[in-house]
Formats: C-alpha cells, sequence, structure tokens
C-alpha cells in the first residue's frame, strides 16, 4: 500500500472516531462517575485537600486530570474534559497505527485502527465517557509503541525502559490495577527466554532482568516522588486508606453482590457486541495456528514474535482486571480494545486475501456500521430514555432539571447537599459539596455499582456520621436534596427517617421548598 493511501485512510479512520465521539462535546455527563470526579476535582481546586476534603477510592491522579483541565478551561468544564479526551482516543489510535506498521505493515496497521474505533465505541452509551480505563489505554499504548520503537535500539533502550516506568506510575495513579500489566512485560522476557537457542538464553536473561529492574526501579521512582509529596500535603495515609484498603474491602465485595449469572451475561453481552472482531482473531489463529507456532518457536526475537505473543499476555492479564472483584461492568472491558485491537492487525492479512475483496468490504461495512447504530442512543439523553425507558437516564435528566433550579436560586459560593447517589447536581447546579462526602454511599453503607434492588449493604465505616456532622455544622448547605423519594440508585432503602438525627435536623432547619419529579429540594430556614 502506497504511503500517500495510508495516510489518507488513517486521517479517514481518525476523522471516524470523531464524529462517534460528537456527543461527548454537548453532552456535560456522559457517565455519572464523570460528576463524582468533577466535583473532586472542584474541591482540589478550591484548595481543599483530596481523601480529606473530599472523599473517593480512585487513584491521585484521577482527580488531578479533572482538576488540573479546571485550572486552565474554568470550573467544571466538561466540554474541555471530553475534548483532551478526544484528543487523546485519537492519540491512542494514531500511536496503535505507528506501533502495527512497525510490527507488520501499514494495511495491518489500518486495520487495527479501524478495530479501534469499533471495539471503543460499541457496548453501553456511557462506554465513551471519560472514565480511568479510556485515560489508561493512552499511556499504555505509549508504553507499547515505545518498547516496540525502541527494544532493540541499543542506545536509547535505557532511556526508553526509564520512560516506560514514568508512564506505568501515571497510569497506577489512575487506576490501580494497572500495576498488573507489568507482569506482561514479566511473561514476554520469559517468553523469549524460553523459545531463545539454549546457548543464547544466559546473555538474554540477563538482558532482559535489566530491562525489567530499569522499569521497576524507573517505576518506584516516579512513584516515590509522588508520594513525597502527598506526604508534604499531608494526604498520604488518607490516600493509602481510600486508595487500598478500603478497595480491597470494596472488590471483595463483588463476590456476595454479583451473581454469577450476571457475572457471565456482562461478559456474554461485551463479547457478542466484539464479534465481529473476536471472530476474525479466532478464525485467523484456527487458519495458520501452525505457522504461528513455528514463528514463536523459531522467531523469538522477530517483531512478529513480539506482536503476537505480547499481545495475547496483554489480553490474558486484561481479562483478569475485568474479572477482579467479579463485577465485569462495561467500563472494565474498554481494558480489552487494545490488544484485540492488535491482533485484528495480524489477523486480517492471514484470513483476506487479494482476491476476497467483496469479504473485506463487507467487514469493513460491518465494523463501521456497528459503531454508528451504538452511537444513536448517545445523541439524546430524552431519546435514550423514551427508546429504553432506562431509570439512570432518567435520573440524570431529572439531576439537571434539580441542577438548573439550584443554580437560579442561589449563589455562586453557596454550598449544597444532594442525599443520595446523586453527584450530578453538583455539577449541574455549579455548587459545591458541603461535606467531604460527596457520596451519600459512605453515610448509608450502599455498595457502589449494586443493583437497586439488592438488600445487600455494608456497615458504615466508624466515624464518618461524626466527620459528616462537623462538615455540616461547619458549612450548613443552602439546599439539601433529598433524592430517596424517587428511588434513584435504589436510594428508597434509605429514606432520612432511618436516620433520626439527620432527619429532626432537616426538619428543624430547614423547609420544603419544590418537589421535582419526587425529589425533594429544602432550604435552609433564614
Amino acid at each position: 500500500m502506497k504511503l500517500e493511501n495510508e495516510t489518507k485512510n488513517l486521517l479517514y479512520l481518525l476523522a471516524f472516531i470523531f464524529v462517534l465521539r460528537i456527543p461527548t462535546l454537548y453532552h456535560g455527563i456522559i457517565d455519572i462517575d464523570e460528576s463524582v470526579f468533577a466535583e473532586f476535582g472542584n474541591k482540589i481546586l478550591s484548595g481543599k485537600q483530596a481523601y480529606i476534603d473530599a472523599i473517593d477510592n480512585k487513584p491521585f491522579f484521577n482527580y488531578s486530570f479533572f482538576s488540573l483541565i479546571f485550572f486552565f478551561f474554568g470550573k467544571n468544564n466538561m466540554l474541555a474534559v471530553h475534548t483532551v479526551t478526544l484528543f487523546m482516543v485519537l492519540g491512542t489510535a494514531l500511536l496503535l497505527f505507528k506501533t502495527l506498521r512497525i510490527l507488520k505493515d501499514g494495511k495491518s496497521a489500518l486495520w487495527s485502527v479501524l478495530a479501534f474505533a469499533f471495539l471503543a465505541h460499541i457496548h453501553e452509551p456511557k462506554y465513551i465517557s471519560t472514565n480511568g480505563e479510556t485515560l489508561i489505554n493512552f499511556f499504555f499504548m505509549i508504553i507499547f509503541y515505545l518498547f516496540v520503537r525502541y527494544e532493540s535500539d541499543q542506545k536509547k533502550r535505557f532511556l526508553t525502559f526509564i520512560l516506560i516506568g514514568f508512564f506505568f506510575t501515571i497510569s497506577c495513579l489512575i487506576r490501580l490495577q494497572a500495576a498488573l500489566l507489568f507482569l506482561v512485560f514479566v511473561f514476554y522476557a520469559l517468553a523469549k527466554i524460553f523459545f531463545a537457542p539454549s546457548e543464547n538464553r544466559k546473555k538474554l536473561f540477563q538482558k532482559e532482568l535489566f530491562s525489567l529492574s530499569l522499569i521497576g526501579v524507573s517505576s518506584v521512582f516516579f512513584l516515590g516522588l509522588v508520594f513525597v509529596y502527598m506526604i508534604q500535603k499531608g494526604i498520604f495515609d488518607a490516600h493509602f486508606f481510600w486508595v487500598w484498603t478500603y478497595n480491597m474491602s470494596y472488590l471483595a465485595s463483588g463476590s456476595d453482590t454479583v451473581s454469577y449469572f450476571q457475572f457471565f451475561f456482562r461478559f456474554f453481552l461485551f463479547f457478542a457486541f466484539a464479534f465481529p472482531v473476536c471472530f476474525l482473531i479466532i478464525a485467523a489463529w484456527v487458519k495458520s495456528k501452525d505457522k504461528i507456532k513455528t514463528i514463536i518457536k523459531r522467531a523469538p526475537s522477530s517483531q512478529i514474535f513480539l506482536g503476537i505473543v505480547f499481545s495475547l499476555l496483554w489480553l490474558f492479564f486484561s481479562l483478569i482486571l475485568v474479572v477482579l472483584g467479579k463485577r465485569a461492568y462495561g467500563h472494565y472491558f474498554i481494558h480489552l480494545i487494545l490488544p484485540l485491537s492488535v491482533l485484528t492487525g495480524f489477523s486480517i492479512p492471514v484470513l483476506f486475501q487479494k482476491n476476497k475483496k467483496n469479504i473485506t468490504s463487507l467487514m469493513i461495512v460491518l465494523l463501521i456500521l456497528l459503531p454508528l447504530i451504538f452511537t444513536v442512543p448517545r445523541v439524546s439523553q430524552k431519546f435514550l430514555y423514551n427508546v429504553t425507558h432506562n431509570l439512570y437516564t432518567y435520573a440524570n435528566m431529572v439531576y439537571e432539571k434539580i441542577g438548573v433550579y439550584i443554580q437560579n436560586n442561589s449563589k455562586e459560593n453557596d454550598l449544597i447537599f444532594a442525599w443520595g447517589f446523586a453527584t450530578p447536581i453538583y455539577y449541574y447546579a455549579d455548587r459545591e459539596c458541603s461535606s467531604r462526602f460527596l457520596l451519600a454511599d459512605f453515610l448509608t453503607g450502599r455498595i457502589f455499582g449494586t443493583p437497586d434492588h439488592t438488600q445487600k449493604t455494608t456497615l458504615p465505616m466508624e466515624g464518618v456520621w461524626k466527620s459528616f456532622w462537623e462538615d455540616i455544622e461547619k458549612n450548613p448547605p443552602l439546599y439539601f436534596i433529598d433524592t430517596a423519594p424517587a428511588d434513584f440508585y435504589g436510594y428508597s432503602r434509605f429514606p432520612l427517617e432511618k436516620y433520626p438525627e439527620l432527619y429532626q435536623y432537616i426538619q428543624k432547619n430547614y423547609q420544603l421548598e419544590i418537589t421535582i419529579d419526587q425529589v425533594n429540594v429544602y432550604k435552609k430556614r433564614k
């Protein structure tokens, strides 16, 4: 394929990705998690301490990403957040192309980008939100590109592995699970050593050990710098508790709250949507398994060996990330996109030769048409609700109404508090939460992500109510929003009456000003 044709087709694919993500440029909140990250980022931006004045369970860079964008483009500027995310997704696609062009050829690279565009825009509507998995995919792709481009370059190997360690650190501070992917490098090195001629194994072992040590030392060094910063800010202990200790119990709770039926159904759903790509990979493997085995055994230093073995290991450990905690939420499957895309690039030339142009054209149409179909529900929240009657979409629409009402009836520096899983209200109202507990889940024991009808809860941690009352007494909210009557996110299980002290406080100090779609909005008495 001529270089100019490659460039033209790549630009077409990047434009296609842009079109698929247009809904992110006019919707404020794509997924409720974004509103949590945004409010946490706002707290940091206003000088509050992370994990002390704002509580959530994701690593520090997850919120710093939002805070940094708000610093440059304005508080709650989700257009800027989604635009930066869009450029990161386009950057991921571009790096994928450049990497596959090194590993195979331009045609394979274009197929990989098409598979990426397909896989990144199927599944549930909120799949295209700004989430940790999408962000770390960008950094993983940088890592993979650096590894492929410079791994065999003796002059640049040292700096390359230092940079890989640096980007690993960033990834781990966005999503803790990213650390598991270090094992991809470990097992890839072991595979190279295992398939190498016996006389070369000792030298290769020393070389790979040095490379892995560089990545490890670099990661620890940069992580140490961040930890020193946290210690200086006085947030290290709190960060460790919420991100590590709390998350371990959260992961463990998944085995009790998500049934095996739900777990396997979520897997089935993703792979049903991703069937065209999965079929291509499996069919290519079946057709050329003997050739692949020969390549793996005879050419452990080749680019094809690197691409196939590394991607298979990447896919395996990414599947572990999906399985962790037995939840398998939709956005967890974003971990699988890159290794599946790389494997698609290797599969297409095996299956479709020059004499099968009709089949190739059909596959291209399928990989373009399906993401467009999945994009239709993302165009309008109202349309999505009218078609699916999805209660979470409806909740977000109601939260927007409430937020607009509060914004029109309060001042910029007024504080509010929403009882429930209702952080979008802070975004739509453009008003800060009066408590460190952005989610009432910490107070009620509701477990994130569990079905609304489940009766399974945890006991609120010791001291959370004491901290909550300290916040309320210090910064009494102008508006207190009770979403329990509307039963959004199963909050009818946690009515205010169940918490006598809070209920009496509201009755004494607040008056019901308006009810919006069964959500009670109380205003502080004068």
